[in-house]
């Protein structure tokens, strides 16, 4: 990586800590919604295309490898459902931590984001 992207990826986290948590957590759960919705819509893809075998049935492994080497179409457009699933896991784990982090206990969405809504 080079000193550019580096200073970048260092200026947005920069930026990103400056923000107080409670300005920043209506966009990372529009965001993680938005992104969500776009997962469904790739899942149909899928559906439509079979393509749900071909990875086969090694989860989290495409096959017998984490990144397939001489993919199909059918084991890319899979592939790319599950590693888009994963970064929508990630996305809920970020709302869940930052509800938990930036909102008071007896705030609404904090409940929800726990589960006790």
């Amino acid at each position: 990586m080079d000193g550019r992207r580096l200073f970048a990826i260092a200026t947005l986290a920069a930026v990103a800590l400056s923000l107080p948590a409670r300005r920043v957590f209506p966009y990372v759960v529009w965001a993680t919604l938005g992104f969500m919705v776009l997962v469904i819509l790739w899942g149909t893809v899928v559906r439509a295309t079979g393509s749900g075998d071909g990875c086969g049935d090694t989860w989290p492994k495409c096959g017998q490898q984490f990144v397939p080497q001489n993919p199909t179409v059918e084991t890319l457009i899979e592939f790319s459902h599950r590693a888009t699933s994963l970064l929508a896991g990630l996305g809920v784990a970020a709302v869940f931590l930052l509800a938990m982090w930036a909102l008071p206990k007896r705030h609404l969405a904090r409940r929800a984001a726990a589960g006790c809504g």
